[in-house]
């Protein structure tokens, strides 16, 4: 699985997410989790953090780059339209 952001096309690795994130959001992990506590807090995060500005590609899956080009026009134009109308 790979995160593909929509207006860059930038791509990280799911192997790659986590540590991604968490420079990007000046975290780090202590020694105080424990390793379910950790696993349960990778997951929530790398949802919460993907969850904006990209897409989520399995490996498994060959998604022809029409579909994927349409996914990000189709959330440019709601943006657009967010800032025209003054919602964004």
């Amino acid at each position: 699985m790979r995160y593909i952001h929509i207006t860059t096309n930038e791509t990280i690795e799911e192997d790659e997410a986590l540590d991604y994130a968490m420079k990007k959001c000046g975290l780090q992990f202590t020694d105080n989790y424990n390793s379910q506590e950790r696993e349960e807090f990778k997951e929530m995060f790398i949802e919460w953090f993907f969850s904006g500005n990209y897409i989520e590609e399995d490996d498994e899956e060959d998604i022809p780059n029409l579909e994927r080009d349409l996914e990000i026009a189709d959330m440019i134009y709601q943006q657009n339209l967010d800032k025209k109308w003054g919602i964004a």
